[in-house]
């Protein structure tokens, strides 16, 4: 039996997408670290990357160029790299319920989905974050356009998404896994840049804003630490907590917490990632990921002076502290 073929989504007739689906395997789902197959919460076929090809290069044909920017709100220059992951067949009555992607690996921010223009109703791609949410109609948008085209959505790991059911017809999707890169290992021509915009607005809003600040005399006149919440999330090594090193989440802030990471070297201030421990009496401000063990069962009423006693660090807010430091949370 012949497996291999060739389709293309601009002309490709119902039966040759009925085939493809055929192909497919059920897909499944990341939890708790296991792939689990449950088709009332996901009901569509995949296949891996080992079992279809695309004649398509994102980094090549300038699309990482394109994203990177809005991704990485303004920076144009950090290396990125995708890596072809699965190809997706949603056919009618298939869907994949809110959820949020798994990553594969502490490298990895976010996934590239491309819409190939196979017809079809429904299938509509929603995401949520921080309380927004963004509807992506391919179907619509695809039909409607007057040359053969192909959709693409790019967003982090940790923003919620899922597939409205499809009505009619086969939505083909190829999805890549976005990585930082330590440089750029494409090859391809760079030069092209004419996708690239300028930084966001709100950088130099945000900018003028915390100078201001900062010349203002008023303000924390004695000195002390401006603290801002990480508005993404970001993976930790579960198995091997011990390599979980905050210095090294630097170089993967992603969107706004990266925005605000060159703010803050525009402005000259010693930046850095601080982890935040609460408890019902306190809370205290760690520059270290801390490994709850038997050491702190013993301790749970007086968690935060065990902490500062055991790493010598600044405590945000406590009842009974008498030495409590001088701290601005934004």
């Amino acid at each position: 039996m012949n497996l291999l073929g060739r389709i293309d989504f601009t002309t490709a007739a119902e039966n040759e997408l009925q085939h493809l689906a055929s192909l497919c395997e059920p897909a499944t789902f990341g939890m708790n670290d296991q792939d689990v197959y449950d088709e009332t919460y996901r009901k569509t076929g995949q296949l891996d990357a080992a079992y279809f090809a695309a004649k398509f290069d994102p980094q090549c044909c300038g699309l990482l160029d394109a994203i990177r920017g809005d991704l990485m709100e303004g920076d144009y220059e950090k290396p990125i790299r995708a890596e072809l992951y699965k190809l997706n067949v949603y056919g009618p009555g298939s869907f994949f319920e809110a959820h949020q992607d798994t990553t594969r690996g502490q490298d990895m921010f976010g996934s590239l989905v491309l819409i190939f223009p196979a017809k079809h109703e429904g299938g509509a791609l929603v995401l949520r974050h921080e309380g927004s949410e963004w509807r992506v109609d391919s179907a619509t948008t695809l039909a409607t356009s007057e040359t053969p085209s192909v959709g693409y959505v790019a967003f982090f790991s940790d923003v919620e998404h899922e597939v409205s059911p499809v009505v009619s017809g086969y939505r083909v999707t190829v999805t890549y896994n976005l990585y930082y890169a330590d440089t750029d290992t494409s090859g391809c021509n760079h030069e092209d840049h004419s996708a690239a915009r300028d930084p966001p607005a709100n950088e130099a809003a945000f900018l003028a804003g915390l100078r201001a600040l900062l010349e203002d005399e008023s303000c924390m006149p004695a000195g002390g630490t401006l603290c801002s919440g990480l508005r993404h999330q970001y993976p930790c090594a579960r198995q091997n907590p011990q390599t979980n090193c905050l210095w090294s989440l630097e170089r993967r802030l992603k969107g706004s917490d990266a925005m605000l990471r060159r703010i803050c070297d525009a402005l000259g201030l010693e930046a850095s990632i601080r982890v935040v421990y609460e408890t019902g009496n306190g809370a205290l401000l760690l520059d270290d990921i801390v490994n709850f063990g038997d050491d702190f069962e013993h301790h749970e009423e007086d968690v935060v002076s065990c902490l500062q006693d055991r790493f010598g660090r600044k405590v945000l807010q406590w009842d009974d502290c008498e030495h409590q430091e001088n701290i601005a949370l934004a």
